[in-house]
């Protein structure tokens, strides 16, 4: 919905109780006019939404206000809110120095090293290598553009599947139109077929703390990351983290034998990730696989 006056499109203002933003479109469930006031689904101010204070439960996730602002990266008392403001369950929080259980309370007994898990042993495939680095797939071949299948032919050989790049290559190309068909390499859609067609479960990680939450929980994890220690270069490039031991975790990288094999800082290779659309198409770039 856009409001008109005098033909004109009517921005960054109220008409009545709804606001139009600063491209003309009518906001709906956001807080507007500098975070003064907060319109619902159906665009409409609600008068007393600002005075929401303390915890509050919407839909089936508790939220924490304060002053009328959702609470967001912080404690709330024993419990943690993340990025998003939910409160965090069964997992590693704040940098990954505490735990919260299943109810969101902080758990004092969870010692340090109890954070700390060995990585999978694998497989190291390279998507250059003579036996198949020139088997072509649509417009380009595996060396050039095959890093999501040999990733992922690294983590299945980790969780007891011994299968080939080209297996999994073979895989995506043969079932979907999500490798090297309207773009160079393969998108987040096809990596996720290829896990569930090897018969594992997958769940996207939005945040840095499910990315710990899930390498403390022995899954290795699915990245494409960015420009920077793995994709210099190349605009993205995935690889495959495993084990977490004091904030590092170990990457298998499918294209550098200088790069695989070493363990690097969470928080680096969390603020590498991508976000090539290409790559995004599945709500995010790393995938936790179990």
């Amino acid at each position: 919905w856009y409001y008109y006056k005098n033909g004109t499109l009517v921005r960054n203002a109220w008409a009545g109780n709804y606001w139009l933003g600063a491209d003309g479109r009518m906001a709906t469930n956001a807080w507007v006019d500098n975070n003064r006031y907060y319109v619902g689904n159906d665009g409409a101010w609600i008068k007393d939404y600002g005075n929401k204070s303390g915890w509050q439960k919407e839909g089936s996730a508790w939220y924490y206000y304060k002053n009328g602002t959702l609470v967001r990266n912080a404690w709330a008392g024993n419990y943690w809110l993340g990025a998003d403001g939910r409160m965090a369950t069964s997992a590693w929080v704040d940098n990954g120095r505490y735990y919260v259980d299943g109810n969101g309370l902080w758990v004092p007994s969870y010692s340090e090293t109890s954070k700390n898990i060995s990585a999978l042993n694998m497989t190291q495939y390279y998507q250059g290598d003579a036996r198949w680095g020139g088997k072509v797939y649509g417009i380009s071949n595996l060396a050039n553009t095959g890093c999501v299948p040999t990733a992922l032919a690294m983590a299945f050989s980790g969780l007891g599947q011994n299968v080939l790049p080209t297996a999994v290559a073979d895989t995506i190309y043969n079932n979907t139109d999500e490798m090297n068909v309207s773009e160079l390499g393969t998108s987040g859609k096809g990596a996720v077929y290829a896990i569930r067609a090897y018969g594992y479960k997958h769940a996207v990680i939005t945040t840095k703390e499910q990315l710990i939450s899930a390498l403390q929980s022995g899954k290795p994890v699915f990245a494409t990351v960015g420009r920077g220690i793995f994709a210099k270069g190349r605009l993205t490039h995935a690889i495959i983290l495993s084990g977490y031991s004091n904030g590092k975790t170990k990457a298998m990288d499918p294209d550098s034998a200088y790069n695989t094999g070493k363990w690097y800082d969470v928080n680096t290779i969390w603020n590498q990730r991508s976000t090539d659309p290409y790559d995004t198409n599945i709500g995010g770039s790393f995938v936790a696989i179990g």
